[in-house]
């Protein structure tokens, strides 16, 4: 058995994310506290969310896997360097872990994410204490990041990070270590530089990573 806040912090490890950044808030706290005693260092921590998501998808375009830690209300505040990131994709996995307060416990977040994901067309996928493979499903979003080329995101309820989960130990074998398919950074001002002018090509590239549409032209 684990708390649900050490699984992750096992699956992030596992999945071997290079670069973690995190702003301290309900739930985020003992993720971040149960990683940096699995590292057995304290990691820099981050007092903007921009900035924070920033600093993991420079980390992600360059082919590393990295993850940001949130509350609901600093996923918002990080909004337009995300958008930014529907655009210029990743190439290694970039999880943003969302830690939703419903009730208000002990943040500003009182929001209904989930509309939200929706509408930016971000991929996500809302995680409870009763999903039979937490552990699992942490890593494969890094896999299904690098699939689809977009930060994947995942939410999870913050008053529920010392609730206890059953770790498969299966998926702890080292034969089940997950294959990284993340791809190294080329130069390629079309896809990295937001501009007006690349306008018109990059959308077409999101709406066929998504797989609505195909690519017509570079620009």
């Amino acid at each position: 058995m684990s708390t649900i806040s050490r699984c992750i912090a096992l699956a992030i490890e596992r999945a071997e994310v290079e670069v973690l950044t995190f702003i301290p808030s309900f739930g985020a706290n003992s993720v971040y506290n149960d990683y940096c005693r699995l590292k057995n260092q304290a990691l820099t921590v981050s007092f903007h969310p921009e900035v924070a998501f920033s600093i993991a998808l420079g980390a992600s375009l360059l082919g590393k896997r990295a993850v940001t830690l949130l509350k609901a209300h600093g996923f918002l505040k990080a909004g337009n360097s995300i958008i930014d990131a529907l655009y210029t994709g990743v190439n290694g996995g970039l999880v943003i872990i969302v830690f939703d307060d419903e009730a208000g416990r002990q943040s500003d977040s009182i929001v209904d994410i989930t509309p939200i994901l929706s509408a930016m067309g971000l991929p996500y996928r809302v995680l409870g204490s009763s999903e039979k493979d937490l552990y699992r499903l942490i890593i494969d979003s890094f896999v299904q990041s690098e699939q689809l080329k977009l930060p994947y995101i995942l939410v999870v309820e913050a008053s529920e990070m010392e609730k206890e989960v059953i770790i498969n130990e299966d998926s702890q074998s080292p034969e089940k270590r997950i294959i990284c398919r993340r791809s190294s950074y080329q130069r390629d001002i079309t896809r990295y530089i937001l501009c007006p002018l690349f306008t018109k090509y990059q959308y077409q590239t999101l709406q066929f990573r998504m797989g609505k549409g195909e690519i017509r032209g570079r620009c």
